[in-house]
Parts: structure tokens; C-alpha cells; sequence
């Protein structure tokens, strides 16, 4: 910057003194042409100017370095200069900020999958038959060769109303049929053979089934929110079989907060816990490894689906198309039933975070199975 304003300066001196010169030599022409001349003292040069216009000089040659100077100043204002310094430091503490949450949840990733593969590696090997009582022992599992003595058990739990399935095999498909109900206090079985058996609770069959054959279950598993709800419509039907005159009065929110409300009813009932026993996360594992491993089960929304899987683990046929057709409607008349219920739970939305927590274990295991069926 400072070499142009030499330059600016050096070319507005030299413009200056030829102007002058020009002046000085034309006052030459003049003198010599007669007109007057100023009078000089003798052997005095004559200047081209005086100090009037020597001043006038040194004003235009500093006029001249200021202007270059001028436009030789930065383009930005210290406010602009200001707000641009402000926008740097704020996106650098955004990066940093945003660097350091990422870094945090990558860091919080890291530590589930460390402890869910640990305890994956803990019980991999683990078959929970400490978990599991004595009287389980009745039960084949999937890995176990299948042989015609076998016992088919289908477990329908209280609420999730799957009974039109054993209907439609001993009405359709004509499969005899024995009960081993709690709800309907039908505890003894017939010494006769069946095809199948129908039970609500695994641990009542178990202790009960005196045969020496190996049992198979079967199931429907349903969704344990709208089970809770049908579970309690049907507590409350003096018609129904599961009347309980305790629930009469209350409402639904009140129920679930009471010990009549089933919680985590599939886990219990694999591995017959009481309702006010506490449940860990080593209940969950053991009851969703009984699951996969020694049930055939279907989802309750998907019921025809699960049916034909049932006919193909037990390799039951259906005879004619007649008997088809009559497992078509029994399934429809039976899911049309159920809806009877469902009216309770259609306004209250706000009960289902309610109701899932209630049934945390539950839920997992439905989710297991809805990806699984």
C-alpha cells in the first residue's frame, strides 16, 4: 500500500513541475518579446511561482496522499468486522457442542451393545431349566423328535379369547378334545386318549398330566393391552366365566391399579409366578426362550395364518372342503364374538401407556412374536 502512494505522490510533483515549467518558459517569451517584467535584484534567478502558490502545491500533493490513502482503507467496518467474529465463534461452539453430543450417544450405544452382548454370551448356553418347576419336565421342545404319542396342548390364557380355535378342530377336523381349565375349575383329566388338549395355564396342566408321553403346546399370543381390556369385560359379564364381582364398579383405570388386574400374564404363566411376584429381566429371557423353543405359536390378528402352521406341526388335514369352509366361519363367528368387548377400550387412549407399562414384559415378548410368526 505504501509503494502506491509514492508512486501517486512522485506522479503529482512531476505533473506540478512541468506545469511550471511550461509557466516559467513562457514568461522567457514574454520578457523577451518587451512586455514588463517584475524587478528582480541583480544575478536573481526568477522562480516559476511564489509561496502563495508553493502552498497551493503542497496542499494538492497532500490532498493527493490522503485521497490514495482513502482508497487504500479496509472494505469492512469494525461492526461488520464485530458480527463476522461473532458468527465464527458460534458456529465453532455449535460444532463443538454438536461433536460432543454425538460423542455421547455413540458412548451410550456403545455401552448397550457391550451389555447386551455380554448377556447374550452369559446365556448362550443356558437352557433356564432351574427357572422353569419340576413338573415342566412333561413338555417336548422343537429339537425333540416328534413321535405319534405325542399330546398336542393348545393354551388359551384368560383375555386373549382364543377358543374358537379348539372349536373349529374337534367341530371341523372332528379331533377329540380333553379340558384342563382353572377358570371354569375343570382340574381332572378324562383317562381316555384325545387328540388334543385344551388348557389356560401351563402349570395347572403340567402337574395334572399323569401320562407318559411328552405334551406340545400350541398357542395364539396377543396383543397384552387389548388382552388386559377384554380380560376386564370379562370379569365384569355375570354371563361370562370369568365373572368376578369384585370388578363390578370400576372403572378400567381403577382396575388396573388393583390386584385383580393381570400383569405381564403370558410371562407368569410360563413360569408360574404370582401375580404380586416381582419379575427381572432374567424372567423375560426365560420365558421368551420357552417361547421359541418348545411353543408352536401364531399371533391372535393373523389367526388363519397361525391355524394352517398349527395343522402343519401336528400333521392334522382337513378332510374335505366342507371342513374348510366350516373352519372359515367358526374363526370369523369366533373373532366377530370377542368384539364384544372391545367397546371399553375405544375411548380411552390414555390408558395405553398405562396398560403397557403394566405389562413391560409382556409387550417385549409380543413384539418378539409378531416379528417371528
Amino acid at each position: 500500500m505504501h509503494h502506491h502512494v509514492i508512486l501517486r505522490r512522485d506522479s503529482a510533483i512531476d505533473s506540478l513541475t512541468d506545469h511550471y515549467r511550461r509557466r516559467f518558459e513562457n514568461s522567457d517569451d514574454v520578457s523577451e518579446s518587451g512586455s514588463e517584467a517584475s524587478p528582480q535584484a541583480p544575478n536573481a534567478t526568477a522562480l516559476p511561482f511564489n509561496a502563495k502558490e508553493c502552498d497551493i502545491i503542497s496542499q494538492q500533493i497532500d490532498e493527493t496522499i490522503i485521497l490514495t490513502k482513502e482508497n487504500f482503507k479496509p472494505k469492512f467496518s469494525k461492526q461488520k468486522s464485530t458480527i463476522i467474529t461473532l458468527s465464527i465463534v458460534f458456529i465453532c461452539f455449535a460444532a463443538t457442542a454438536i461433536g460432543t453430543l454425538t460423542y455421547g450417544k455413540q458412548r451410550i450405544l456403545l455401552n448397550n451393545i457391550s451389555f447386551y452382548s455380554n448377556y447374550a454370551e452369559k446365556n448362550k448356553n443356558n437352557n433356564f431349566s432351574n427357572t422353569y418347576p419340576e413338573s415342566f419336565s412333561v413338555f417336548a421342545s422343537k429339537s425333540d423328535e416328534h413321535s405319534s404319542d405325542d399330546v398336542p396342548v393348545f393354551l388359551d390364557l384368560a383375555g386373549t379369547e382364543s377358543d374358537f380355535v379348539p372349536l373349529a378342530l374337534s367341530r371341523c377336523l372332528n379331533l377329540s378334545k380333553d379340558s384342563i381349565l382353572e377358570r371354569k375349575k375343570r382340574k381332572k383329566m378324562s383317562e381316555r386318549n384325545t387328540d388334543f388338549i385344551y388348557t389356560d395355564s401351563l402349570c395347572a396342566f403340567s402337574s395334572r398330566f399323569k401320562q407318559n408321553k411328552k405334551a406340545r403346546v400350541f398357542m395364539l399370543v396377543r396383543n397384552p393391552t387389548a388382552r388386559s381390556i377384554l380380560s376386564f369385560g370379562e370379569k365384569q359379564d355375570i354371563n361370562g366365566a370369568q365373572f368376578d364381582e369384585r370388578t363390578l364398579g370400576l372403572e378400567l383405570m381403577k382396575y388396573v391399579k388393583t390386584s385383580l388386574s393381570e400383569r405381564d400374564f403370558l410371562t407368569r404363566s410360563i413360569l408360574c409366578k404370582e401375580n404380586n411376584s416381582e419379575l427381572k429381566d432374567e424372567d423375560y429371557a426365560a420365558a421368551k426362550f420357552f417361547l421359541d423353543n418348545y411353543v408352536t405359536y401364531g399371533v391372535f390378528k393373523d389367526s388363519k395364518i397361525a391355524f394352517v402352521k398349527f395343522l402343519e406341526a401336528f400333521n392334522w388335514k382337513f378332510q374335505s372342503t366342507k371342513a374348510k369352509k366350516c373352519v372359515d366361519n367358526v374363526l370369523k363367528r369366533g373373532l366377530k364374538q370377542k368384539e364384544k368387548y372391545a367397546d371399553i377400550g375405544m375411548d380411552m387412549a390414555e390408558l395405553y401407556d398405562e396398560l403397557k407399562a403394566e405389562n413391560k414384559y409382556d409387550t417385549k415378548l409380543y413384539s418378539h412374536a409378531v416379528s417371528k410368526a
